[in-house]
């Protein structure tokens, strides 16, 4: 899986606020980048995911059932 995908997956599962969440899913789908994140909080949990990121990669399998879960698809 992809650097966006895992960090997404990593910060919906980071925390029950609908507004991170919302974000994660956005980026998923591409709606937003990692650079726009201009809120304080938001920034400092995406600092978090792209630390737990690098240090250790999630289960490809729960990234895949979650970009299943959440990524839209136009066709």
């Amino acid at each position: 899986m992809d650097k966006v995908t895992c960090i997404a997956f990593i910060l919906y599962h980071s925390s029950d606020d609908n507004t991170i969440r919302d974000f994660a899913i956005k980026l998923l789908n591409g709606d937003v980048s990692l650079r726009e994140a201009t809120d304080n909080r938001l920034s400092s949990l995406i600092a978090m995911a792209e630390f737990q990121y690098k240090k250790k990669k999630p289960n490809s399998l729960d990234i895949q059932n979650f970009a299943d879960e959440f990524m839209l698809v136009e066709v």
